[in-house]
């Protein structure tokens, strides 16, 4: 097997990434080793045509034509092979740049396939699944915060009045305190003191005497009052 059917049979489809990337590496350095020595020997023929330029206008200079005609052709030639190899350096530069282009795209395959991604029917699937769940989440949120609403309301109680009073600084009500009664023995300094009993008077006399004071008492008109007197004489006046 010659190198060209290795080469194809290695970019086949059947070889992996990792082995095409190490051949084309391996392509590549020796097309770059060869650039190398392409851009060596442009160099030297540089220097030998600047030397047969300096060369030629000596023999200018010293009226030399035969001199003069033969730096001239070699002059001539050099330029044409300096041509030549820039030339085959420019092919090599494109066919690295080619080459670079490709590890670059299997180096992207093989981290792609590496992190094993889904495919897009496997994503579209994904994206409505997790939309439907969105909207179940949605529904259920509002219908736990209706629910909600209703426990807090039914949970507040006397009690829980009176607290939220205590957190705002307002007393809370009498009938919500517990207060216990003091034992009868032990009476406090600040208990009011006991009412006196009320005087009972004694019975009214039954004797005839007493009866009949009542009766002329009750039978003698009443004085009028003194004011009353006053009214009229002031509208006899």
């Amino acid at each position: 097997m010659n190198v060209i059917e290795r080469i194809k049979q290695l970019l086949s489809s059947d070889a992996d990434e990792a082995t095409k990337i190490n051949l084309l590496a391996e392509r590549r350095a020796a097309l770059s080793q060869r650039r190398d020595r392409l851009y060596a020997d442009i160099g030297k023929l540089e220097k030998k045509e600047a030397d047969l330029r300096a060369e030629g206008k000596a023999a200018h200079t010293a009226g030399a034509d035969v001199k003069k005609r033969r730096v001239a052709a070699q002059l001539v030639q050099h330029r044409k092979d300096i041509a030549r190899q820039n030339a085959t350096a420019a092919m090599l530069n494109k066919q690295i740049d080619i080459i670079s282009t490709d590890i670059h795209n299997l180096t992207l395959i093989q981290q792609g396939d590496l992190a094993q991604l889904p495919d897009t029917e496997e994503l579209t699937e994904n994206a409505v699944r997790a939309e439907e769940m969105l909207e179940q989440l949605q529904a259920d949120a509002d219908l736990v915060g209706g629910l909600e609403t209703g426990i807090e309301a039914s949970l507040t109680n006397d009690e829980e009045l009176a607290v939220m009073q205590e957190f705002e600084g307002t007393p809370a009500p009498l009938q919500n305190k517990r207060v216990d009664k003091p034992a009868a023995s032990t009476p406090t300094a600040a208990s009011p003191p006991l009412a006196s009993s009320p005087t009972v008077e004694p019975p009214a006399s039954t004797t005839p005497a007493a009866n009949e004071a009542k009766l002329g008492t009750a039978d003698s008109p009443p004085a009028p009052p003194e004011s009353a007197d006053r009214s009229a004489d002031a509208e006899a006046s």
